[in-house]
């Protein structure tokens, strides 16, 4: 006599796996998509701070006093693409710095809110050169553009400061 023994056989098991592979696919592309987004949220979120608060604390002076300037071997990802336009802005001049929210800050009645990136320009000290690791923003004294040197990708695209038109601008005019 025979026992009939039910149960679920290797094949349909695997085809019950293979399913379910395809189902989790897009969920991960989406999730992956998703952190991207967030990043970039959040790098434009510290630019706009930074420069809202920079603006103010900086107004008609000389940006000198932000920090210490760049050591222009930290500055070659000025060299790279960002979405198919230079990193580089085109009304830079040469000289960079990084800036230390200390600075801006004393000039301040409030505090800059925390930065999502940018770790480095919370405990800048003093020096003549800045020579510290990528995670800081950066800003140049003649467009005022401020970079985050470590970059950010989304979409495939490393970015490293917003994208949008530039133009020379002066005030009084």
């Amino acid at each position: 006599m025979k026992k009939n023994e039910k149960g679920i056989t290797i094949t349909a098991l695997a085809i019950t796996v293979v399913i379910l592979g395809l189902i989790s696919v897009p969920i991960i592309m989406n999730t992956s998509q998703i952190r991207e987004f967030s990043n970039y949220k959040k790098l434009k979120d510290d630019i706009d701070n930074l420069r809202e608060n920079i603006q103010i604390a900086f107004f008609e002076d000389n940006i000198s006093e932000i920090g210490p300037k760049v050591n222009s071997s930290m500055l070659n990802f000025l060299s790279k693409n960002q979405n198919g336009d230079s990193v580089k802005n085109v009304n830079d001049n040469d000289v960079y710095y990084a800036i230390n929210i200390d600075e801006v800050n004393n000039r301040l009645s409030g505090n800059i809110r925390e930065l999502n990136y940018g770790s480095e320009n919370n405990d800048m000290g003093s020096g003549e050169y800045y020579q510290g690791s990528d995670d800081v923003y950066i800003i140049n004294e003649a467009s005022r553009t401020i970079y985050y040197v470590n970059g950010i990708e989304y979409k495939g695209n490393i970015y490293y400061r917003l994208s949008e038109e530039f133009s020379n601008i002066t005030l009084g005019e």
